[in-house]
């Protein structure tokens, strides 16, 4: 840095002082945050092989799901007297739901719970709701079956169906708490979260399911 002093320019011997005052602190390094096994902190290093191995889980899931789903659509479709598309949705929704929240993860991800686990949180954090999270990413999890349970209202088989989708989060919570070998954390706000995720997707299954038979007519279910 130059100034002035009359008409003679000096230079600022103290400027590289205040520039070392000046420059930035380095933050201390935080934990790597995960959710479903993937670490959500991509600034941290060392991530690119947790998020490999993080998504191994996750991708082998899916594929398996949505095999299992085209294998058994028909023969569901059939059975509950419904459309393929929408026993293809039920069984991709389950399927995959068990898939991504059973399949075992490291155990030092495990957090320490107990029964209160089982009770549903009564509310979401409020801080990071639009964030990629624990909490979006359980509730995004239930809608799509949530949407294929909507889509059966009125169907003699929807109660059964609604109940077993209902009780599927509080099923997952009791076997991640049981079986510390999954290493799996079970977690009020995963209850409340899901449940969520869930009465999301049926509202919007019955608002499709409403505009379809509107717009169709008497055309039979896809």
């Amino acid at each position: 840095m130059w100034f002035r002093s009359g008409t003679v320019g000096c230079h600022d011997r103290a400027a590289p002082a205040r520039r070392a005052q000046r420059a930035p602190v380095p933050s201390p390094a935080r934990g790597v945050q995960h959710v479903y096994g993937i670490p959500t902190d991509l600034s941290t290093a060392g991530v690119s092989a947790g998020l490999a191995a993080g998504l191994t889980p996750v991708l082998a899931a899916l594929p398996l799901a949505f095999v299992l789903a085209v294998l058994t659509a028909s023969p569901i479709a059939r059975r509950l007297g419904t459309g393929r598309a929408t026993a293809f949705l039920l069984v991709l929704g389950f399927a995959g739901v068990l898939g991504i929240t059973l399949i075992p993860q490291p155990a030092s991800q495990r957090l320490p719970a107990d029964l209160g686990c089982l009770v549903p949180a009564l509310a979401l954090p409020a801080q990071g709701r639009l964030a990629i999270n624990d909490e979006t990413l359980n509730v995004a999890l239930f809608v799509p079956l949530g949407i294929a349970v909507g889509l059966l209202v009125g169907h003699p088989r929807f109660p059964v169906l609604f109940v077993a989708a209902a009780a599927l989060p509080w099923a997952i919570e009791a076997i991640q708490l049981a079986m510390p070998a999954l290493g799996r954390s079970c977690q009020s706000g995963d209850l409340t979260a899901n449940l969520l995720g869930l009465l999301v997707g049926v509202a919007i299954g019955l608002v499709i399911g409403l505009g379809r038979r509107l717009l169709d007519g008497d055309r039979p279910p896809v």
